[in-house]
């Protein structure tokens, strides 16, 4: 009987021997390689469900992150527009009639507005000379003062009326540029200040004007707001009216009143109180 021996097997060879997989034996393809079983049906259709679920969450996280940036500008806006109007900038159109309007953070903002067409003119040429003007006296009270105390905003002429505005720091350097009457503080200050408030007042509330009472009850709250002016014109105060003085003083809503001359001559004007109480 004769025994056949078996060549043994070098681990090379054996490395090229396929394995066995689980009831089943994988076969190397014509290049030596595995071939890969097609993807069953059932699972490539529950792939595509997942990606299509993470695609669509994703548009969800866009489309509330856009909302929530939409909602943070329009809340900052609010507060920005809150804030302007709390300390009385304008943020509106250019006034139509002169007005003086007293900001919140003590500034006072004058725009005067005069018909120049019977000056003989044309607007182009009268701009020019007006700007030159202005410009040359503000440089001057500004150099004197050592600040840039007063600051021309706007200058035109247009259709035979010309606009100018002009922001001053405070009341004080308005009554020094301008020479007119005009103080600002509480109504005891007022009174501190050598202002008397003798004359009768009409009560306010909500821009609307009331009754009609004396300087005692006028000034009862010392801690209330006052601008006193002597000069024509429509006034603007960073708070809700609640006494204006009646001789030469009409309330024109909330937080404006208008100073008026009493007789034919426009450059005559009464001592006026306007009573606010400030906006919190």
């Amino acid at each position: 009987m004769s025994t056949e021996k078996r060549r043994p097997v070098n681990a090379n060879e054996r490395a090229r021997r396929p394995e066995a997989g689980a009831g089943q034996t994988r076969r190397p393809d014509h290049n030596g390689e595995r071939v890969r079983r097609p993807d069953n049906p059932g699972d490539r259709s529950k792939r595509q469900e997942a990606a299509k679920k993470k695609m669509k969450k994703k548009k969800q996280q866009r489309n509330i992150s856009l909302v929530l940036i939409i909602i943070a500008l329009v809340l900052l806006l609010l507060v920005i527009v809150k804030l302007l109007m709390g300390s009385g900038i304008s943020i509106g159109k250019k006034a139509t009639v002169t007005t003086l309007t007293l900001r919140g953070d003590g500034a006072v903002i004058y725009e005067e507005v005069i018909d120049t067409g019977s000056l003989g003119m044309s607007d182009k040429d009268l701009e020019k000379e007006l700007k030159d003007y202005v410009k040359e006296e503000l440089d001057a009270y500004n150099k004197a003062s050592g600040h840039k105390s007063v600051v021309l905003d706007k200058l035109s002429v247009e259709d035979g009326q010309a606009y100018q505005k002009t922001t001053y720091k405070d009341v004080t350097c308005y009554h020094d540029f301008t020479g007119y009457e005009l103080y600002s503080g509480t109504v005891s200050e007022a009174q501190a200040a050598g202002y008397d408030f003798a004359t009768t007042f009409s009560s306010a509330y909500e821009g609307v004007a009331g009754d009609e009472v004396n300087a005692e009850a006028a000034t009862n709250e010392g801690d209330l707001s006052v601008l006193i002016i002597r000069e024509n014109g429509c006034v603007k105060v960073p708070g809700n009216i609640r006494f204006i003085s009646s001789n030469g003083v009409r309330l024109v809503d909330s937080n404006t009143a208008e100073v008026y001359p009493l007789d034919s001559s426009n450059d005559a004007a009464v001592l006026a109180y306007i009573i606010y109480e400030e906006k919190k």
